[in-house]
């Protein structure tokens, strides 16, 4: 388990109270089980609308900023529709698995993945039916079956869209082959009780995105202009989550210094070099730097070596 922060997601991603839609679907409640955790928050969920995409799939709202999904086909959203909330006492673990790959390569990260151009509600559809035939309830032509709460057996075949069953067919099948793979520290999967209840939600959970992009530049251009002994290729940085501690990432520059990482809005970061460019004094320091809501631009100063003379 990773080192992660235990407060609320809220409190580490956002600024102010905002409610995001959350695309939980049928499923969300499941029996009671042990669960090991790497934090815990307290969340409102209520239903908006059990109609979101093509085939009837059900569109939540909760109190934070987040995407999520359901694990379990056979079991019921939080409320009905228009609903009060509902706060479940969440126990959540960072995801790194297949499931991971799914929501962080579908919604809400684009709406096109597998050669399709999707709306977002149509995506979301997509996104929930990798993760549906990742969990075996709905299988990759489209035709689900399961067994309900009630011990009653649900048969059918999504066949009101089929380019959504295509693309979350693709999304499927590239996590199980690895070819695509989930971001460090975007998924979650919690599985909480129902405050007052004896069942818990049990949901995949895909925090927000912000691209972020980073510029080396030279600290004495003087020295540097025009002089090949100073490169930028290849430097190379480990990014950190300040709260934690925790590795999120690893960025690489090119032959103009620049890189990018997608890290989380509105959090501390900081950067720890691992390679230094060519003809640079190697830096031992942390880079602190704090992302934005949409992410934000850093800017890495680098000393030219005294050592290196100009030929």
């Amino acid at each position: 388990m990773s080192n992660a922060p235990t407060h609320s997601v809220h409190s580490a991603i956002a600024t102010g109270p905002l409610l995001l839609l959350l695309f939980l679907l049928f499923g969300c409640l499941a029996p009671g089980a042990a669960f090991a955790v790497d934090g815990y928050d307290q969340l409102g969920f209520r239903t908006i609308s059990d109609d979101c995409g093509p085939f009837f799939i059900g569109k939540y709202e909760a109190q934070d900023t987040s995407i999520a999904y359901c694990m379990n086909q056979e079991r019921p959203g939080p409320t009905k529709p228009g609903g009060p909330w509902l706060n479940f006492d969440q126990g959540w673990v960072w995801l790194d698995d297949e499931f991971a790959a799914i929501v962080c390569h579908g919604y809400p990260t684009t709406t096109s993945f597998g050669g399709y151009h999707l709306s977002p509600d149509r995506a979301r559809a997509a996104t929930q039916l990798a993760v549906w035939m990742l969990n075996g309830t709905t299988h990759v032509d489209g035709t689900y079956s399961y067994t309900t709460a009630q011990g009653k057996t649900k048969s059918g075949h999504f066949t009101a869209d089929n380019e959504v069953v295509a693309a979350a067919r693709w999304l499927h099948d590239s996590a199980k082959s690895g070819s695509i793979e989930a971001a460090p520290h975007r998924a979650r999967r919690y599985l909480g009780a129902v405050s007052g209840g004896s069942k818990r939600q049990d949901m995949l959970y895909v925090l927000p995105a912000a691209s972020v992009s980073f510029q080396k530049q030279s600290a004495n251009t003087v020295i540097t202009s025009g002089n090949n002994t100073y490169q930028f290729t290849g430097a190379t940085f480990d990014i950190f989550e300040s709260a934690s501690g925790a590795r999120v990432g690893t960025i690489k520059m090119d032959s103009n210094g620049r890189a990018q990482a997608t890290l989380l809005p509105n959090t501390a970061y900081y950067l720890v070099e691992t390679k230094a460019p060519a003809g640079y004094v190697p830096r031992h320091d942390r880079i602190a730097f704090t992302t934005g809501n949409d992410g934000g631009r850093v800017a890495i100063d680098e000393q030219p070596a005294p050592s290196t003379c100009v030929s």
